[in-house]
């Protein structure tokens, strides 16, 4: 449809001069919502990119701390993008700012973990990394996983909405809560 209605607009074109047209019906709307959708994201997502990679270098002054959260994020993502192909999971319009919500909870996943591990550094510089990381870990657990299930909760709160892409979107946010919290304990 979506090469349809580029086609048809081309004709269109060809024409403007000596008449005034106008495209119009379901599919053209869908098609431009769908366009409009993918510039919006595409241009949130690189500012937010660059927010986010300016702010985390200002906040923690080290390469490390600005890629390790950046891979995470990256992962999940991309984890969660591959398991919606894999299950041929459609995305609407309400469901397309899953990946949004769902950076930010492994960005926050994310950092919790790395200010718990430059505390226990900065009050036991000479630990090695694997203890550091090991009672990260145990300290992060619980709490992590309370800030998780309460979110998952509340998101699972929209399957009771009786709105079909809402519940998609109440779905998606649960699986991708799931999916953050284990690629950030993983990855760190």
């Amino acid at each position: 449809q979506h090469e349809d209605i580029a086609a048809a607009r081309r004709i269109m074109d060809g024409h403007r001069a000596q008449a005034s047209m106008y495209l119009g019906g379901v599919p053209m709307i869908t098609a431009d919502s769908i366009d409009f959708i993918r510039h919006d994201l595409r241009i949130f997502g690189i500012g937010v990119l660059c927010f986010l990679v300016i702010i985390l270098a200002l906040a923690f002054h080290n390469l490390r701390w600005v890629l390790l959260p950046m891979l995470t994020c990256s992962a999940a993502g991309l984890v969660m993008i591959g398991f919606l192909g894999l299950v041929d999971w459609p995305v609407t319009v309400v469901s397309s700012n899953f990946i949004s919500l769902m950076l930010i909870i492994t960005l926050s996943l994310t950092i919790h973990l790395i200010i718990r591990y430059r505390e226990l550094n900065a009050a036991n510089p000479s630990t090695d990394q694997y203890s550091l990381v090991r009672e990260t870990i145990r300290k992060m657990t619980i709490p992590c996983f309370y800030t998780a299930i309460t979110t998952m909760v509340a998101f699972a709160s929209l399957l009771f909405s009786g709105i079909r892409p809402v519940i998609d979107f109440g779905w998606m946010m649960t699986t991708g809560i799931i999916v953050a919290l284990f690629m950030a304990f993983t990855i760190v």
